[in-house]
């Protein structure tokens, strides 16, 4: 099997600006934050639009495949969510993943 880059289609390209803002602002919105360059993913950690695929930063966030490419996901906007890197990272290629619930330590 072919090693994929993070942060790439399914065929290993990178996404476009207008697709990584599309995701992007799929997150939820913060109360009192400008949510153009502030969301929270689905696990209510905090990401910042200028921090993708930043694993160096806190707010760094990355493209998920909620429905991954290992399983045959596409990636149709509908299959894809910004998940911050940790978030990310734990959830891998696993399909029914839940977050997990503990503040992410930094």
């Amino acid at each position: 099997m072919k090693y994929r880059r993070l942060n790439t289609t399914k065929n290993g390209d990178s996404f476009s600006q207008e697709t990584i803002k599309k995701v992007f602002d799929k997150g939820s919105p913060i109360k009192g934050v400008d949510p153009l360059k502030w969301r929270e993913d689905i696990c209510g950690d905090t990401i910042k639009f200028q921090a993708y695929g930043d694993r160096d930063s806190r707010f760094g966030w990355e493209m998920d495949h909620i429905n991954p490419v290992s399983n045959g996901g596409n990636d149709e906007l509908e299959n894809l969510q910004p998940l911050q890197w940790k978030n990310n990272l734990e959830k891998g290629d696993q399909l029914n993943w839940k977050c997990n619930q503990t503040i992410i330590e930094y």
